[in-house]
């Protein structure tokens, strides 16, 4: 028996990628998971979309980023959720690898956890 190699993924273009990262932008992941289907769209291809997402506070959108393999999950990542101020987000971060909650900000010493809990509630 024969096996057939699949044909390389051609690179998307920008007005894709484009199309991608606007569907970030809200919390319901269903035109998202179309998007990436159809277009079999790499961990790469959505990497910029996790920031769309922390930016309007959607931790579904947030979740399906993460398991679909963006690995973003650092000190600036951190960063932009804790100014959305968003502790939902930030509980799906821990969810998906943040665990050093005492980890510096900024050189000025400014800790996650110092700034989580200035969050207004």
């Amino acid at each position: 028996m024969e096996h057939q190699q699949a044909e390389p993924r051609q690179p998307l273009g920008q007005a894709q990628l484009d199309a991608l990262w606007k569907a970030c932008d809200s919390d319901d992941t269903v035109a998202l998971v179309r998007l990436v289907e159809m277009w079999q769209a790499t961990p790469s291809d959505l990497a910029r979309g996790i920031w769309r997402a922390i930016d309007h506070s959607h931790p579904n959108m947030v979740r399906y980023l993460l398991e679909q393999g963006v690995d973003r999950v650092d000190g600036y990542v951190i960063k932009r959720a804790l100014k959305v101020g968003s502790i939902p987000v930030l509980e799906v971060l821990r969810e998906h690898g943040w665990d050093d909650i005492d980890m510096k900000l900024s050189e000025v010493a400014l800790t996650a956890l110092l700034c989580a809990t200035c969050l207004p509630i």
